[in-house]
Protein backbone atom coordinates (compact mmCIF):
# COMPACT_ATOMS: atom_id res chain seq x y z
CA UNK A 1 0.00 0.00 0.00
CA UNK A 2 1.27 3.41 -0.65
CA UNK A 3 0.98 6.33 2.06
CA UNK A 4 0.09 9.66 1.20
CA UNK A 5 2.55 12.79 2.60
CA UNK A 6 1.09 15.98 2.49
CA UNK A 7 3.37 19.32 1.82
CA UNK A 8 0.53 22.31 3.00
CA UNK A 9 2.85 25.45 1.97
CA UNK A 10 2.83 23.44 -1.82
CA UNK A 11 -0.60 22.97 -1.67
CA UNK A 12 0.97 19.48 -3.04
CA UNK A 13 1.00 15.79 -2.34
CA UNK A 14 3.42 12.87 -2.61
CA UNK A 15 2.65 9.49 -3.04
CA UNK A 16 5.26 6.98 -2.03
CA UNK A 17 4.97 2.94 -2.17
CA UNK A 18 8.10 0.31 -1.51
CA UNK A 19 7.39 -2.88 -3.74
CA UNK A 20 8.29 -6.29 -3.47
CA UNK A 21 11.81 -5.84 -5.22
CA UNK A 22 12.93 -3.14 -2.64
CA UNK A 23 12.59 -0.30 -5.21
CA UNK A 24 10.71 2.79 -4.16
CA UNK A 25 8.56 4.76 -6.18
CA UNK A 26 7.51 8.67 -6.08
CA UNK A 27 4.66 9.88 -7.55
CA UNK A 28 3.67 13.42 -7.50
CA UNK A 29 0.76 14.31 -9.39
CA UNK A 30 0.31 17.64 -11.09
CA UNK A 31 -2.74 18.42 -12.58
CA UNK A 32 -2.98 20.72 -15.04
CA UNK A 33 0.43 19.85 -16.74
CA UNK A 34 0.13 18.09 -20.49
CA UNK A 35 2.99 16.01 -19.94
CA UNK A 36 4.52 13.39 -17.60
CA UNK A 37 8.30 12.85 -16.93
CA UNK A 38 9.84 9.95 -15.22
CA UNK A 39 13.38 9.52 -13.46
CA UNK A 40 15.04 5.72 -12.38
CA UNK A 41 17.86 6.40 -10.73
CA UNK A 42 20.59 4.47 -8.76
CA UNK A 43 22.88 5.44 -5.90
CA UNK A 44 25.98 5.13 -8.40
CA UNK A 45 28.60 6.96 -9.70
CA UNK A 46 32.00 7.97 -10.33
CA UNK A 47 33.01 7.74 -7.11
CA UNK A 48 32.23 4.51 -6.89
CA UNK A 49 35.46 2.75 -7.43
CA UNK A 50 36.30 0.86 -4.46
CA UNK A 51 33.36 -0.87 -2.93
CA UNK A 52 32.50 -4.35 -1.55
CA UNK A 53 30.37 -6.54 -3.54
CA UNK A 54 27.02 -8.08 -1.36
CA UNK A 55 28.03 -11.71 0.12
CA UNK A 56 31.86 -11.17 -0.54
CA UNK A 57 34.65 -10.31 1.96
CA UNK A 58 37.28 -8.55 -0.42
CA UNK A 59 37.00 -4.93 -1.70
CA UNK A 60 36.42 -4.64 -5.55
CA UNK A 61 38.27 -2.18 -7.39
CA UNK A 62 37.35 -0.86 -10.85
CA UNK A 63 38.78 1.69 -13.44
CA UNK A 64 37.49 5.50 -13.65
CA UNK A 65 34.38 6.05 -16.10
CA UNK A 66 32.86 2.91 -15.71
CA UNK A 67 29.93 4.44 -14.28
CA UNK A 68 29.46 6.29 -17.06
CA UNK A 69 30.48 3.78 -19.51
CA UNK A 70 27.23 1.39 -18.15
CA UNK A 71 24.83 3.75 -18.73
CA UNK A 72 25.65 4.42 -22.23
CA UNK A 73 25.57 0.59 -22.64
CA UNK A 74 22.48 -0.14 -20.84
CA UNK A 75 20.65 1.95 -23.54
CA UNK A 76 21.17 -1.05 -26.05
CA UNK A 77 18.62 -3.90 -26.22
CA UNK A 78 18.70 -7.01 -28.15
CA UNK A 79 16.37 -5.53 -30.92
CA UNK A 80 16.99 -2.24 -31.62
CA UNK A 81 17.66 0.64 -28.79
CA UNK A 82 15.72 2.30 -25.84
CA UNK A 83 15.62 5.67 -27.55
CA UNK A 84 14.06 4.37 -30.80
CA UNK A 85 11.56 2.55 -28.61
CA UNK A 86 11.16 5.95 -27.16
CA UNK A 87 11.06 8.01 -30.07
CA UNK A 88 8.03 5.41 -31.89
CA UNK A 89 5.60 7.06 -28.68
CA UNK A 90 6.90 10.29 -29.54
CA UNK A 91 8.49 10.51 -26.20
CA UNK A 92 12.23 12.15 -25.52
CA UNK A 93 14.57 10.29 -23.63
CA UNK A 94 18.10 10.69 -21.90
CA UNK A 95 20.57 10.00 -19.19
CA UNK A 96 23.16 11.36 -17.13
CA UNK A 97 26.32 10.00 -14.52
CA UNK A 98 27.31 12.15 -11.68
CA UNK A 99 29.93 11.30 -9.46
CA UNK A 100 27.35 10.16 -7.34
CA UNK A 101 24.21 8.79 -9.07
CA UNK A 102 23.15 7.61 -12.45
CA UNK A 103 19.97 8.39 -14.01
CA UNK A 104 17.42 7.41 -16.54
CA UNK A 105 15.18 9.76 -17.57
CA UNK A 106 11.99 10.64 -20.48
CA UNK A 107 9.06 12.68 -20.92
CA UNK A 108 6.08 11.64 -23.04
CA UNK A 109 2.54 13.81 -23.61
CA UNK A 110 1.20 10.18 -24.46
CA UNK A 111 1.89 6.77 -23.66
CA UNK A 112 3.26 7.48 -20.14
CA UNK A 113 2.60 4.16 -18.20
CA UNK A 114 4.14 2.08 -21.33
CA UNK A 115 6.87 4.32 -21.23
CA UNK A 116 7.44 3.72 -17.50
CA UNK A 117 7.51 -0.22 -18.33
CA UNK A 118 9.78 0.36 -21.06
CA UNK A 119 12.32 2.42 -18.30
CA UNK A 120 12.22 -0.17 -15.85
CA UNK A 121 12.55 -3.23 -18.72
CA UNK A 122 15.87 -1.75 -20.45
CA UNK A 123 17.45 -0.88 -17.01
CA UNK A 124 16.74 -4.08 -15.24
CA UNK A 125 17.50 -6.26 -18.47
CA UNK A 126 21.05 -5.14 -19.41
CA UNK A 127 22.33 -6.31 -22.75
CA UNK A 128 25.82 -6.27 -22.23
CA UNK A 129 28.01 -7.76 -24.99
CA UNK A 130 31.65 -8.14 -25.80
CA UNK A 131 31.40 -6.95 -29.25
CA UNK A 132 29.09 -4.11 -27.78
CA UNK A 133 31.53 -2.92 -24.90
CA UNK A 134 34.48 -2.82 -27.57
CA UNK A 135 32.83 -0.58 -29.91
CA UNK A 136 31.31 1.91 -27.08
CA UNK A 137 34.91 2.37 -26.21
CA UNK A 138 35.90 4.15 -29.47
CA UNK A 139 32.72 6.15 -28.67
CA UNK A 140 33.93 7.36 -24.93
CA UNK A 141 36.92 7.95 -25.62
CA UNK A 142 35.63 10.87 -27.98
CA UNK A 143 33.93 12.06 -25.04
CA UNK A 144 36.59 12.60 -23.57
CA UNK A 145 38.73 14.70 -25.61
CA UNK A 146 35.38 17.04 -25.92
CA UNK A 147 35.94 17.48 -22.12
CA UNK A 148 39.27 18.00 -22.08
CA UNK A 149 38.87 20.88 -25.18
CA UNK A 150 35.64 22.02 -22.91
CA UNK A 151 36.89 25.68 -20.87
CA UNK A 152 33.47 25.24 -18.26
CA UNK A 153 34.60 22.25 -17.82
CA UNK A 154 38.18 22.51 -16.95
CA UNK A 155 37.75 25.30 -14.32
CA UNK A 156 35.34 23.09 -12.07
CA UNK A 157 37.21 20.26 -12.86
CA UNK A 158 40.57 21.71 -12.13
CA UNK A 159 39.05 23.25 -8.82
CA UNK A 160 38.10 19.65 -7.31
CA UNK A 161 41.66 18.66 -8.20
CA UNK A 162 43.25 21.45 -6.16
CA UNK A 163 40.41 21.38 -3.12
CA UNK A 164 40.57 17.50 -2.85
CA UNK A 165 43.78 15.42 -2.15
CA UNK A 166 42.06 12.24 -1.80
CA UNK A 167 38.53 12.13 -2.65
CA UNK A 168 37.51 10.58 -5.69
CA UNK A 169 35.50 13.65 -6.54
CA UNK A 170 38.95 15.01 -7.52
CA UNK A 171 38.66 12.32 -10.84
CA UNK A 172 37.05 13.36 -13.66
CA UNK A 173 33.83 11.82 -14.44
CA UNK A 174 34.76 11.31 -18.19
CA UNK A 175 37.71 8.77 -16.87
CA UNK A 176 41.19 8.81 -19.36
CA UNK A 177 41.32 6.76 -22.84
CA UNK A 178 43.91 4.56 -20.93
CA UNK A 179 41.08 4.01 -17.76
CA UNK A 180 38.42 3.28 -21.02
CA UNK A 181 40.35 0.17 -22.58
CA UNK A 182 40.71 -1.37 -19.14
CA UNK A 183 37.00 -2.15 -18.82
CA UNK A 184 35.55 -5.03 -19.76
CA UNK A 185 31.92 -6.90 -20.14
CA UNK A 186 32.55 -8.76 -17.22
CA UNK A 187 32.97 -5.42 -15.31
CA UNK A 188 30.00 -4.35 -16.32
CA UNK A 189 28.49 -7.57 -15.01
CA UNK A 190 29.97 -6.84 -11.74
CA UNK A 191 29.10 -3.47 -11.55
CA UNK A 192 25.58 -3.83 -12.81
CA UNK A 193 24.74 -6.78 -10.05
CA UNK A 194 25.67 -4.56 -7.39
CA UNK A 195 24.42 -0.80 -7.70
CA UNK A 196 21.45 -1.77 -9.54
CA UNK A 197 19.56 -3.79 -7.82
CA UNK A 198 16.09 -2.00 -7.30
CA UNK A 199 16.71 -1.58 -3.60
CA UNK A 200 19.80 0.51 -4.53
CA UNK A 201 17.44 2.72 -6.64
CA UNK A 202 14.66 5.05 -6.62
CA UNK A 203 11.52 6.12 -9.45
CA UNK A 204 10.11 9.16 -8.88
CA UNK A 205 7.11 10.08 -11.51
CA UNK A 206 5.35 13.38 -12.08
CA UNK A 207 2.81 14.66 -14.37
CA UNK A 208 -1.19 14.66 -14.84
CA UNK A 209 -1.82 10.86 -13.75
CA UNK A 210 -3.38 8.96 -10.89
CA UNK A 211 -0.65 7.53 -8.50
CA UNK A 212 -1.36 4.15 -8.21
CA UNK A 213 -1.97 3.30 -11.99
CA UNK A 214 2.04 4.33 -11.57
CA UNK A 215 2.71 1.72 -8.81
CA UNK A 216 0.73 -0.89 -11.00
CA UNK A 217 2.78 -0.34 -13.98
CA UNK A 218 6.85 -0.24 -12.14
CA UNK A 219 5.24 -2.91 -10.29
CA UNK A 220 4.03 -5.29 -12.75
CA UNK A 221 7.12 -4.60 -14.71
CA UNK A 222 9.51 -5.78 -11.65
CA UNK A 223 7.32 -8.97 -11.10
CA UNK A 224 8.66 -10.07 -14.07
CA UNK A 225 12.08 -10.91 -11.94
CA UNK A 226 12.66 -12.71 -9.09
CA UNK A 227 14.63 -9.94 -7.16
CA UNK A 228 16.51 -11.90 -3.81
CA UNK A 229 17.47 -9.03 -1.42
CA UNK A 230 20.27 -7.51 -1.66
CA UNK A 231 22.83 -6.88 1.82
CA UNK A 232 24.53 -3.50 2.16
CA UNK A 233 27.22 -1.89 -0.31
CA UNK A 234 29.97 -0.85 1.22
CA UNK A 235 31.81 1.96 -0.50
CA UNK A 236 35.33 2.76 0.77
CA UNK A 237 36.90 6.30 0.18
CA UNK A 238 40.19 7.05 1.21
CA UNK A 239 40.50 9.84 4.08
CA UNK A 240 40.45 12.94 3.08
CA UNK A 241 42.66 15.62 5.34
CA UNK A 242 40.36 18.36 5.93
CA UNK A 243 42.19 21.58 4.42
CA UNK A 244 42.66 22.39 0.23
CA UNK A 245 45.36 20.68 -1.41
CA UNK A 246 46.62 23.83 -3.21
CA UNK A 247 45.00 27.32 -3.37
CA UNK A 248 45.70 28.01 -6.73
CA UNK A 249 45.45 25.84 -10.18
CA UNK A 250 45.97 27.62 -13.45
CA UNK A 251 45.33 26.31 -17.27
CA UNK A 252 45.88 27.40 -20.25
CA UNK A 253 43.53 26.97 -23.32
CA UNK A 254 41.87 28.20 -26.41
CA UNK A 255 39.28 30.99 -24.76
CA UNK A 256 38.63 34.78 -25.57
CA UNK A 257 38.18 35.79 -21.54
CA UNK A 258 39.28 34.02 -18.43
CA UNK A 259 37.36 31.76 -16.59
CA UNK A 260 37.56 31.42 -13.01
CA UNK A 261 35.85 29.17 -10.07
CA UNK A 262 36.79 30.21 -6.34
CA UNK A 263 35.37 27.24 -4.16
CA UNK A 264 35.24 26.24 -0.14
CA UNK A 265 36.15 23.05 0.81
CA UNK A 266 33.16 22.10 2.95
CA UNK A 267 35.31 20.54 6.55
CA UNK A 268 31.78 20.01 8.30
CA UNK A 269 30.96 16.57 6.21
CA UNK A 270 28.99 13.27 7.66
CA UNK A 271 25.28 14.77 7.89
CA UNK A 272 22.59 13.09 6.44
CA UNK A 273 18.70 14.06 6.64
CA UNK A 274 17.42 16.90 7.52
CA UNK A 275 20.66 18.38 9.09
CA UNK A 276 22.26 17.45 5.58
CA UNK A 277 19.32 19.43 4.55
CA UNK A 278 19.26 22.29 6.70
CA UNK A 279 23.23 22.88 6.06
CA UNK A 280 22.49 23.35 2.19
CA UNK A 281 19.54 25.74 2.84
CA UNK A 282 21.78 27.54 5.12
CA UNK A 283 25.02 27.82 2.54
CA UNK A 284 22.21 28.88 0.03
CA UNK A 285 21.10 31.89 2.21
CA UNK A 286 24.69 32.75 2.91
CA UNK A 287 25.70 32.84 -0.78
CA UNK A 288 22.56 34.85 -2.13
CA UNK A 289 23.34 37.36 0.80
CA UNK A 290 27.00 37.74 0.04
CA UNK A 291 27.28 37.42 -3.67
CA UNK A 292 23.31 37.93 -4.71
CA UNK A 293 22.53 40.14 -7.58
CA UNK A 294 21.17 42.93 -4.89
CA UNK A 295 24.38 42.58 -2.79
CA UNK A 296 26.52 45.45 -2.98
CA UNK A 297 29.87 43.25 -3.37
CA UNK A 298 28.08 41.67 -6.60
CA UNK A 299 27.46 45.53 -7.73
CA UNK A 300 30.24 46.66 -7.33
CA UNK A 301 32.39 43.79 -9.02
CA UNK A 302 29.84 44.36 -11.86
CA UNK A 303 30.24 48.20 -11.69
CA UNK A 304 34.12 47.46 -11.98
CA UNK A 305 33.80 44.93 -15.12
CA UNK A 306 35.45 42.35 -13.15
CA UNK A 307 32.42 39.96 -13.69
CA UNK A 308 29.22 39.59 -16.00
CA UNK A 309 25.82 38.54 -16.06
CA UNK A 310 27.36 34.83 -16.24
CA UNK A 311 28.89 34.96 -12.85
CA UNK A 312 26.99 32.31 -10.68
CA UNK A 313 27.34 30.81 -7.27
CA UNK A 314 26.24 27.49 -5.58
CA UNK A 315 26.59 24.55 -2.95
CA UNK A 316 27.17 20.90 -3.86
CA UNK A 317 26.92 18.78 -0.76
CA UNK A 318 26.25 15.10 -0.29
CA UNK A 319 27.15 13.09 3.32
CA UNK A 320 31.11 12.10 2.56
CA UNK A 321 31.67 15.76 0.61
CA UNK A 322 30.86 19.27 0.13
CA UNK A 323 31.80 22.62 -1.43
CA UNK A 324 30.63 25.70 -3.16
CA UNK A 325 31.52 27.59 -5.87
CA UNK A 326 31.69 31.16 -7.48
CA UNK A 327 32.32 31.18 -11.10
CA UNK A 328 32.11 32.78 -14.49
CA UNK A 329 34.55 35.08 -16.83
CA UNK A 330 36.39 37.88 -16.06
CA UNK A 331 38.94 40.28 -17.58
CA UNK A 332 41.36 40.19 -14.18
CA UNK A 333 40.94 36.87 -12.52
CA UNK A 334 43.61 37.97 -10.18
CA UNK A 335 41.97 41.12 -8.71
CA UNK A 336 38.62 39.56 -8.50
CA UNK A 337 39.74 36.79 -6.50
CA UNK A 338 41.37 39.28 -4.16
CA UNK A 339 38.42 41.25 -3.99
CA UNK A 340 36.35 38.24 -3.03
CA UNK A 341 38.10 37.15 -0.62
CA UNK A 342 38.10 40.65 1.29
CA UNK A 343 34.41 41.05 0.80
CA UNK A 344 33.57 37.16 1.99
CA UNK A 345 36.01 37.79 4.78
CA UNK A 346 34.51 41.07 5.95
CA UNK A 347 31.44 40.23 5.73
CA UNK A 348 32.07 37.58 8.31
CA UNK A 349 33.54 39.90 10.23
CA UNK A 350 30.22 41.93 10.14
CA UNK A 351 28.36 39.18 10.15
CA UNK A 352 24.88 39.24 8.75
CA UNK A 353 21.83 41.10 9.60
CA UNK A 354 18.28 40.10 9.86
CA UNK A 355 17.19 42.75 7.43
CA UNK A 356 19.29 40.50 4.71
CA UNK A 357 18.53 37.33 6.17
CA UNK A 358 14.93 38.14 5.74
CA UNK A 359 15.65 39.81 2.14
CA UNK A 360 17.90 36.24 1.01
CA UNK A 361 15.06 34.36 2.32
CA UNK A 362 12.37 36.20 0.01
CA UNK A 363 14.26 35.28 -2.74
CA UNK A 364 14.97 31.71 -2.67
CA UNK A 365 11.84 31.34 -1.75
CA UNK A 366 10.63 33.08 -5.35
CA UNK A 367 13.47 30.63 -6.79
CA UNK A 368 12.02 27.60 -5.35
CA UNK A 369 8.32 28.20 -6.48
CA UNK A 370 9.77 29.03 -10.12
CA UNK A 371 11.75 26.13 -9.85
CA UNK A 372 8.88 23.85 -8.41
CA UNK A 373 7.02 24.82 -12.10
CA UNK A 374 9.79 22.32 -13.81
CA UNK A 375 8.70 18.61 -13.55
CA UNK A 376 12.11 17.43 -14.62
CA UNK A 377 13.38 19.68 -11.45
CA UNK A 378 11.15 18.60 -9.03
CA UNK A 379 11.36 14.87 -9.85
CA UNK A 380 15.75 14.79 -10.25
CA UNK A 381 15.46 16.56 -6.99
CA UNK A 382 13.69 14.10 -5.28
CA UNK A 383 15.12 11.24 -6.44
CA UNK A 384 18.53 12.62 -5.53
CA UNK A 385 17.63 14.10 -2.11
CA UNK A 386 15.99 10.53 -1.44
CA UNK A 387 19.59 8.93 -1.30
CA UNK A 388 20.91 10.72 1.31
CA UNK A 389 17.36 10.75 3.94
CA UNK A 390 16.35 14.42 2.75
CA UNK A 391 12.97 15.54 1.08
CA UNK A 392 13.40 18.09 -1.60
CA UNK A 393 9.72 18.97 -1.38
CA UNK A 394 10.23 20.46 2.83
CA UNK A 395 12.30 23.21 1.39
CA UNK A 396 9.90 26.04 1.90
CA UNK A 397 9.80 24.72 5.65
CA UNK A 398 13.63 24.82 6.35
CA UNK A 399 14.21 28.28 5.07
CA UNK A 400 11.45 29.50 6.95
CA UNK A 401 12.98 27.77 10.02
CA UNK A 402 16.61 29.41 10.05
CA UNK A 403 17.83 31.59 12.94
CA UNK A 404 20.14 34.64 11.99
CA UNK A 405 22.30 32.63 14.79
CA UNK A 406 22.51 29.37 12.29
CA UNK A 407 23.22 31.72 9.33
CA UNK A 408 26.01 33.53 10.71
CA UNK A 409 27.78 30.10 12.33
CA UNK A 410 27.26 28.97 9.21
CA UNK A 411 29.40 31.92 7.25
CA UNK A 412 32.03 31.70 9.94
CA UNK A 413 32.69 27.95 9.63
CA UNK A 414 32.68 27.54 5.67
CA UNK A 415 33.95 30.61 4.11
CA UNK A 416 37.00 30.90 5.73
CA UNK A 417 39.97 31.98 3.04
CA UNK A 418 41.96 28.61 4.69
CA UNK A 419 39.28 26.21 3.03
CA UNK A 420 39.50 28.35 -0.73
CA UNK A 421 41.39 27.11 -3.55
CA UNK A 422 41.28 29.44 -7.09
CA UNK A 423 40.69 27.86 -10.25
CA UNK A 424 41.74 29.69 -13.46
CA UNK A 425 41.52 29.15 -17.38
CA UNK A 426 43.53 31.78 -19.04
CA UNK A 427 43.99 32.01 -22.77
CA UNK A 428 47.36 30.36 -24.32
CA UNK A 429 49.89 32.91 -24.53
CA UNK A 430 51.30 34.23 -27.80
Amino acid sequence: MSRRIDYPLLQESAYVETLPSGLTVIALPRTGYQRNYAVFMTQYGSNDNVFVVPGQDGPTEVPDRIAHFLEHQLFAMEEGSADQKFAEWGASSNAFTSWTRTAYLFTATSNFLEGLQLLVDFVQNPYFTVAGTEKEKGIIEQEIHMYEDDPGWRVHHNLLQAMYHNHPVRRDIAGTVESTGRITKQLLDDCYRTFYHPANMVLVATGNFQPEDVFQAVGAQLQQQDYQPQGEIKRIFPDEPTGVKQARIVERLAVTNPLFALGFKDSRVGLRGDDLHKQQVLTEVVLQVAVGKSSDLYNQLYADGLIDEDFGAGYTSYPDHGYSTLHGESKDPETLYRRLIDGLSDLRGRGITEEQLERARRVLYGDYLQHFNSLENVANQVADGYFDGLDYLTYLNVLSSLTLDDVNQRLSEHFDPAQAAFSEVLPIEE
